[in-house]
């Protein structure tokens, strides 16, 4: 694995601690795990869709293991609320010893650009449930295990992509999403890209959110919990080369083309987040957003609205089920 240039990283901050990686056979995930394992995480879950990618990553990434790391693989898919529900169900089931979570990497996400297999599984736009409703349902899940730690940290990878949109100045009333909708030409998706800067300026929107729900939390173990969001930079990842979407060319090729030519490594992309997983605390903003060069930004007004933010942060507690007991927020 290639060093992660010109940014120091405390490995020996995650040495005995349990991090969870959902999104972690490929990618920025494979590369936050492989770096993980080498300095000699305590338990890595790897939180996968594909069970047979995910157990070849796995192969790969125990090359690395010359500790005594424990590495699982449990099952979880962002487009399934009922699969991110199973996801929870088997955490909370363990032994008790083995519950709390000391980092938690959402890490998982998508350009959808086959407007055919927009729709998920609960009927909601495929890159809305994943890119953000699923990550705000898997916290939930999550919180008793991180209230356990110490130093908890949920770190959740989004996009500059965030800075490029306006998303509705009000959540929309279609029951598919509170953002724009897919516009279909055949079976493509005509606003790909469109869907998923939306999605990362609304993930970015949650976290401030989240942040600010666990800051007044009436339990105050879970005032420990800190949130930060990140742009890893223009990355080589497989997020746009989903075999399974069948992308049409006109879209796959000059994606595939500049990704090839500009794009930096995964394990380059990966420093923000292992960054701010090791970090010290002290002096850094909660639920901020932060960019490739490890400074917190704004990603425009509309993150700034804090009525904005309400509304969208109550239209996505309702639409992944979540109790708003598990978040109280104080009023406006």
């Amino acid at each position: 694995m290639a060093k992660l240039k010109n940014l120091e990283l405390n490995g020996k901050s995650v040495q005995g601690k349990t991090a969870i990686c959902i999104g972690a056979n490929a990618g920025l995930g494979f590369a936050k795990c492989e770096w993980l394992v080498e300095n000699n995480i305590g338990r890595l879950v790897m939180g996968c869709r594909s069970l047979d990618k995910a157990e070849k990553a796995k192969s790969e990434i125990e090359k690395k293991n010359t500790g005594d790391t424990e590495i699982i693989i449990i099952k979880i898919d962002l487009s399934s609320l009922e699969s991110i529900k199973s996801f929870g169900d088997q955490w909370s089931d363990q032994d008790p010893s083995c519950r709390k979570c000391d980092l938690l990497f959402c890490n998982a996400g998508l350009i959808v650009p086959n407007a055919d297999m927009s729709t998920t599984e609960d009927n909601f736009e495929m890159t809305y449930q994943c890119n953000a409703l699923g990550h705000l349902a898997l916290i939930e899940h999550l919180l008793p295990a991180l209230s356990e730690s110490d130093d908890p940290r949920i770190i959740v990878t989004s996009s500059n992509g965030a800075k490029l949109t306006d998303i509705p100045n009000a959540p929309s009333e279609n029951p598919r999403t509170p953002l724009r909708d897919v516009r279909k030409y055949k079976n493509y998706a005509l606003n790909s890209f469109a869907l998923y800067s939306d999605s990362k300026k609304l993930i970015t929107i949650l976290c401030r959110e989240l942040q600010t729900s666990l800051d007044n939390h009436p339990n105050v173990k879970y005032r420990k919990i800190f949130v930060a969001n990140y742009h890893p930079g223009f990355v080589k990842t497989t997020i746009s080369n989903k075999e399974e979407y069948k992308a049409l060319k006109v879209f796959s090729v000059p994606v595939n083309m500049l990704v090839n030519t500009f794009a930096i490594s995964a394990p380059e992309g990966a420093k923000t987040a292992l960054f701010l997983a090791t970090c010290s605390l002290q002096g850094k903003p909660r639920g901020a957003f932060w960019n490739e060069k490890t400074q917190p930004q704004s990603v425009g007004k509309q993150a700034e609205d804090t009525k904005l933010r309400r509304a969208y942060w109550d239209r996505c507690v309702k639409d992944a089920g979540v109790n708003p007991e598990s978040f109280p927020l104080p009023p406006l």
